[in-house]
């Protein structure tokens, strides 16, 4: 199962917040948010460091949950590349969610002990495995896209060009 990568969290005061989408090297001097807790790898991975351009990418506060995540790009301390699913489940009024157009998407897996019987895991497995055949028939790679939050801009609807 891939999940699409690159969708740019950004606080809607930034002037990429009005933009359909965005490609990586227009994020370029922007500052991403990193996780001092996590593996520098999986951080650098994530915030597309280095770019394209070769610009290394500046990093600013440190967050473990997608909450301070979300709080510090809302209050314009960074900005954050993340998965589809972010901009799908958690929501902030003063961030907005932006396609990243050129990033590739980021395979899901999912790991359970081959003897677990448990319902709640079973249910788990038909959902992802619901969801994987769902995937492969609707998306192709042309239609993956990845997102960053950006925060608002009062009175600019979120997406607007």
């Amino acid at each position: 199962m891939c999940q699409p990568v690159g969708t740019e969290l950004l606080p809607l005061t930034r002037h990429l917040a009005g933009r359909a989408s965005v490609t990586v090297t227009d994020l370029d001097g922007e500052v991403h948010v990193t996780d001092d807790d996590a593996d520098p790898e999986w951080v650098r991975w994530w915030a597309c460091d280095p770019r394209p351009s070769g610009v290394r990418v500046r990093y600013g506060p440190s967050v473990r949950t997608m909450d301070e995540l979300l709080e510090s790009v809302a209050a314009e301390q960074a900005i954050a590349i993340t998965g589809e699913f972010v901009a799908e489940t958690y929501q902030n009024r003063r961030v907005v969610f932006i396609p990243v157009d050129d990033v590739e998407p980021c395979p899901l897996s999912l790991c359970t002990r081959a003897g677990d019987r448990s319902p709640i895991v079973n249910e788990l497995r038909r959902a992802v495995h619901a969801t994987t055949r769902d995937l492969t028939v609707r998306d192709t790679p042309s239609s993956v896209r990845s997102s960053v939050a950006v925060g608002e801009v009062p009175g600019l609807a979120a997406g607007a060009s």
